[in-house]
């Protein structure tokens, strides 16, 4: 008989961990998008639209310096005005940023806890923010 050595899991175990992994990640896409379709806009929001659908980058690093209205840090406004650019002064280009951000939370967090506790604990830290 003999015993595998090390800590490596076989490719099958592997392929089938990032699959899970990948659909965890699309059904959290899939209900973000959802949810953030139907939701209507706080306060908040409407505060960060009015100040990242301004004409240029240059305006909005002014108001943020002297007037912010909204009090995000600057590299969340330069995102939401890039958005904001491509696809029009919309809810989706507002939030796409914060959901693309959670996303890649989630997959840093995989591969985080993959590295210290296995695949297979690393599927259920993944999907633990989705479900909170």
């Amino acid at each position: 008989m003999t015993q595998a050595t090390g800590n490596a899991a076989p490719a099958s175990s592997r392929d089938g961990t990032r699959l899970a992994a990948l659909l965890i990640l699309l059904l959290t896409a899939a209900v973000a998008f959802t949810w953030s379709h139907v939701k209507l806009l706080s306060q908040d929001e409407v505060f960060v639209l009015q100040t990242d659908s301004v004409s240029s980058l240059r305006e909005l690093i002014h108001i943020q310096r002297h007037y912010p209205i909204s009090l995000d840090p600057p590299v969340f406004h330069v995102l939401a005005h890039a958005c904001t650019k491509v696809f029009g002064p919309t809810v989706f280009a507002l939030r796409l940023p914060s959901i693309l951000g959670f996303l890649l939370m989630q997959v840093c967090i995989f591969f985080g806890t993959r590295v210290i506790a296995g695949p297979r604990a690393a599927l259920v830290a993944m999907a633990f923010p989705a479900l909170t």
